[in-house]
């Protein structure tokens, strides 16, 4: 039995689709912060843009690829197996005790995801919180966040994977 983890580089969809998010929040609270400013004070819309422009465009493009990079996919791969669907099994309990669910089963496909609304939220909106459990004869792979493939990858090799 080998195990082995390949991390993927973050999609630019997933770059984008981050950056839109930030850029609503932060348009949001700089629309917040404006007009609570306009309304004690004599603020204008250039005086606020005037030295904060730098900031309203850097700020979301340099929080949307450090999100991207932290969210990107991993996979944890276990080859040379003698009974698959077996390690499958012990995956998917394992998953289950992290706080997944299974949502979906294709076959030998099954995908997961958070049982939290939070996360099934962003998850669903940047594709950030699902994790797919594929099998073969001989091989068990699980691609989703690294939080997850990190906790299938340290009980396997702690051992700790019940008797399988």
């Amino acid at each position: 039995m080998r195990s082995t983890v390949i991390s993927y580089r973050p999609k630019f969809l997933q770059i984008v689709l981050s950056m839109l998010v930030i850029v609503v929040l932060y348009a949001l609270a700089g629309g917040a912060f404006y007009l609570l400013a306009s309304i004690l004070g004599d603020a204008s819309i250039y005086s606020y843009l005037d030295g904060s422009w730098p900031v309203i465009v850097l700020f979301p493009v340099m929080c949307s690829v450090i999100h991207a990079y932290s969210s990107r996919q991993h996979q944890f791969c276990v080859s040379g197996l003698k009974n698959a669907a077996a390690v499958t099994e012990w995956t998917i309990e394992s998953l289950k005790k992290e706080g997944l669910r299974v949502r979906t089963v294709n076959g030998n496909e099954f995908v997961l995801e958070s049982k939290k609304k939070y996360n099934r939220t962003l998850g669903h909106w940047l594709g950030t919180e699902l994790v797919k459990v594929t099998y073969t004869n001989h091989q068990v792979k699980a691609t989703g966040h690294y939080r997850y493939t990190d906790v299938l990858n340290s009980r396997i090799r702690s051992g700790k994977t019940g008797g399988r």
